[in-house]
């Protein structure tokens, strides 16, 4: 029985420090270059304690709100890379670690313009803005710009927002379309689907 514990403890003094040594992530700090490509529109629904992605395209007049996703396409597959650390155990993968990739845009989103369809009317100062996560609530569209500018690198090759719209409108149906003015002078621009208001 000693003899068991004596070779126990000999072979855990030796392999302890592999193990504890395996456990370390070595992540690539560098930072990816994006530019911003597309933007997307999810219809949320506003109309309970919190945004919930809208089930149909009918929403009470009240409760209007979008997340706008502005994002580069071609490296979204990039967001994570699994980094295998093997220290001490050549043969096999003692931990994965998920490293997540620093992304830097090229250019900033100087401007959201919002416009109502099929009216035509300008209507961004109508919305306010919610970050992702909530980490900031209720901002002008410009203050979340700002806000979304100020805050790199981020951990994938886009920016986010949550639009709320905070006067209904009037008509029965009625479609978004969301323009981003980008600093090196091109836009990305993308338009609701149809919302059916009751």
């Amino acid at each position: 029985m000693r003899i068991i514990k004596l070779l126990f403890s000999v072979g855990l003094i030796i392999v302890l420090p592999s193990l504890v040594g395996s456990c370390v992530c070595d992540c690539d700090p560098t930072e990816v270059a994006f530019n911003y490509q597309e933007a997307t529109i999810t219809l949320m629904d506003n109309s309970g304690d919190y945004f919930v992605q809208a089930l149909t395209d009918t929403l009470p007049r009240e409760a209007i709100a979008f997340e706008l996703s502005i994002s580069d396409t071609s490296l979204f597959a990039q967001t994570t890379t699994p980094n295998y650390n093997t220290q001490g155990w050549p043969t096999t993968v003692a931990v994965t670690c998920d490293c997540f990739v620093p992304f830097t845009p090229n250019q900033q989103i100087d401007q959201l313009t919002i416009t109502e369809l099929p009216s035509g009317q300008e209507v961004t100062s109508s919305f306010v803005a919610e970050g992702a996560f909530n980490e900031w609530l209720y901002l002008t569209p410009a203050e979340a710009l700002h806000r979304i500018n100020t805050s790199q690198p981020y951990d994938f090759p886009g920016a986010d927002l949550t639009l709320v719209l905070t006067t209904p409108p009037e008509a029965t149906e009625v479609q978004y379309e969301v323009e981003a003015l980008l600093s090196n002078g091109q836009s990305v621009a993308v338009t609701s689907p149809t919302i059916y208001l009751k």
